[in-house]
């Protein structure tokens, strides 16, 4: 791993606190990384980034996204190139946005709008 985002204990503590009591750590070592809850428990709370994947809410820092992750990496590599973003879903909205990326979902879907650089429907049945 070359980096982790955690949570600093202060940190943990609060979001906790903002959050119910079915909300259960997600523990790395010793560190907090996130908290998970059914979805329908959670209301995202100040400065928290909620993401619902098949029910289950999963909230964390506000910077641990997609998003932040790229440029993370990229200035790593030291990358100054341009780079093509690929995503399919409300998560991957900021880094599409970014980037001008390329949505991928299936057809007929309604996901929103979002200001992507191309989408492609694929035919899921």
């Amino acid at each position: 791993t070359l980096w982790r985002s955690m949570m600093s204990a202060a940190e943990a503590r609060a979001l906790a606190a903002s959050l119910p009591d079915s909300a259960l750590p997600v523990v790395d070592g010793e560190e907090d990384v996130q908290f998970v809850a059914p979805a329908g428990d959670v209301v995202a709370p100040p400065g928290a980034r909620v993401e619902v994947y098949q029910g289950t809410a999963f909230i964390g820092r506000w910077d641990n996204s997609k998003l932040h992750a790229v440029h993370r990496l990229l200035r790593h590599i030291g990358w100054s190139g341009r780079c093509r973003a690929f995503g399919d879903g409300p998560h991957d909205a900021s880094m599409l946005t970014y980037f001008d990326g390329v949505c991928i979902r299936p057809r007929g879907s309604t996901g929103g709008s979002l200001r992507t650089g191309e989408e492609i429907e694929y035919d899921s049945g």
